[in-house]
């Protein structure tokens, strides 16, 4: 009966090491999709800045064409 359970209890003792190995690899495949995120959102975020600062030349090139035409808004 002890070797029944030794048994057992070596096949659980297994498959537990197999879900720590799976886990573990998932783990650093998760990582690695979160730096690639957090080096995509830094390009976004650049990005994001160039064209606000772009609208906003836009927008004060309006207003001083507005002012140079005599156009009141």
């Amino acid at each position: 009966m002890n070797e029944k359970r030794l048994l057992r209890m070596e096949s659980q003792l297994d498959a537990l090491i197999e879900r720590i190995h799976e886990l573990e690899q998932e783990n650093s495949e998760l990582r690695v999709r979160e730096h690639q995120w957090a080096s995509e959102k830094m390009v976004m975020m650049h990005k994001n800045d160039t064209a606000r600062e772009k609208i906003k030349s836009l927008i004060a090139q309006l207003r001083k064409l507005e002012v140079d035409c005599g156009v009141e808004s």
